[in-house]
């Protein structure tokens, strides 16, 4: 994934310096500074630092290459550093063994990558909001006028908040991270009792440019995406405005005990990942949002709405699950699902599940603002294979709730025949059920309805 930086144009700058109340501009080609081979690289330690690598300046290529790590806002004592990077232009790059952003006291370290900027760390971890109260940002910002996009790189893994106060890294306007390892977002492991560690990624927007036209701003990592790593890690991903996430493996939401993870897709954007779990081990908690025409989340295995801990699943204004194989619901999570217009048009199932749908805990319904009517079909749950179990409380043909005076009941048997719809009835002219039928009763309030399915896949549709 690194960037080519083969081009006749390019001056390469060896550089080993400490700004610290020191300002440090490189535009154009510099005499290089030769470092020993563990030397570090700081921008604000434990005082005010900058650098700025632009290579719009001249037209000449700019790298900056430390042998050893870079810290970006650095406190070691009673001072705290505050350091500030922008990496500007096609030919500008920053490349490091690791980057850490924000590191000790209450330091503050920020990088704004711009305009085809390039920052990577080539061998260890990139951890932006680094240990105790220090707090990182990083921006990963457009496309160039050649169509190179702005991108973060780590051949290892990236943190986003890591034992530290808070990390943020915001990717728009075609930027791009791309990371050869986990991506973790609040890791709170290790932290001091009633310390909370917050990892924020927002990824928004596209561009005109690059390669096929409008490009989308993009985070992409190879391995696992973790959002709330255990006790006090607290972790955010929102992807909004036609933006794109891809995780190659699983999406935790929730990790370890006491993690608490949140994805949010919005505005027409997409996320994809092998496998995703809600609320993982212990007592993680994890949700998941869906909102809006055109925002998706494909899942090319398995969908688990709680494991050991709890899970929430909202989708509403026309948003879609796609999963490839199976969904999985335990007792204590639960679905949010709005009535919206867009599921009651034919083929348009808020959730398509291609093998089997295993249900427990509960489901709660809400108008996003749509007209509710009588005799509507809200299309919820395609079910390609086996249906098992239902939803607490709620047997076939069970009245759920009241929305502007209309009824709106349940039926597992709605599709082909065991896909969940939500159907409505003016409750003035049809009342709610009255008490259910005995066997269904006692079965549902025990938390054991089963809905047998019919067996044989089905394509989309």
């Amino acid at each position: 994934m690194l960037k080519n930086i083969k081009t006749a144009s390019l001056f390469i700058s060896v550089l080993s310096c400490t700004t610290a109340d020191a300002t440090l501009t490189i535009a154009g080609a510099v005499n290089p500074i030769s470092p020993g081979p563990n030397d570090a690289f700081y921008i604000g330690n434990n005082g005010v630092g900058s650098l700025l690598l632009n290579s719009n300046a001249t037209g000449n290529g700019i790298t900056v290459l430390p042998v050893g790590n870079t810290y970006v806002g650095n406190s070691t004592g009673a001072s705290n550093g505050d350091g500030e990077v922008n990496i500007t232009g096609d030919f500008s790059v920053l490349l490091t063994k690791e980057l850490r952003v924000g590191t000790g006291g209450s330091s503050k370290g920020t990088i704004n990558i711009s305009d085809g900027g390039y920052v990577a760390s080539l061998n260890n971890a990139i951890k932006i909001g680094d240990s105790d109260s220090g707090t990182g940002t990083v921006t990963v910002d457009g496309i160039s006028s050649f169509g190179l996009r702005s991108e973060l790189n780590s051949g290892a893994e990236m943190y986003v908040g890591y034992k530290g106060k808070k990390g943020e890294l915001f990717i728009k306007n075609g930027g791009i991270s791309a990371v050869d390892g986990n991506i973790t977002v609040g890791y709170g492991v290790g932290n001091p009792s009633g310390k909370v560690t917050e990892g924020f990624i927002k990824v928004e927007g596209s561009a005109a440019g690059g390669f096929g036209g409008i490009t989308r701003s993009e985070l992409y990592n190879i391995n696992d995406l973790i959002i709330g790593y255990g006790t006090g890690g607290s972790g955010t991903i929102e992807a909004a405005d036609g933006a794109k996430v891809r995780g190659r493996e699983h999406i935790y939401a929730g990790y370890l005990d006491g993690g608490k993870g949140v994805l949010n897709i919005h505005s027409g954007s997409i996320v994809e990942t092998k496998n995703i779990t809600l609320g993982g081990f212990g007592s993680a908690t994890g949700e998941v949002i869906v909102k809006g025409n055109d925002s998706s989340l494909h899942i090319f295995q398995d969908y688990r709405n709680g494991n050991e801990g709890t899970g929430t699943t909202t989708i509403t204004d026309g948003g879609k699950i796609d999963i490839d194989n199976d969904f999985f619901q335990n007792n204590q999570s639960q679905i949010l699902f709005g009535l919206s217009a867009t599921y009651l048009t034919t083929g348009n199932w808020a959730i398509d599940v291609l093998n089997d749908a295993s249900l427990a805990g509960g489901i709660s319904l809400f108008s996003d603002g749509t007209v509710i009517g009588t005799n509507q079909e809200y299309l919820f749950m395609n079910v390609g294979n086996q249906l098992n179990g239902g939803f607490a409380g709620l047997a076939q043909d069970d009245w759920v709730t009241e929305l502007n005076g209309i009824g709106v009941f349940i039926s597992y048997s709605g599709g082909d025949g065991n896909d969940i719809v939500f159907y409505t009835k003016d409750v003035a002219t049809e009342p709610p059920n009255g008490v259910p039928e005995p066997m269904s009763f006692m079965l549902s309030s025990m938390g054991m309805l089963f809905i047998g399915g019919r067996i044989g896949r089905r394509a989309r549709g």
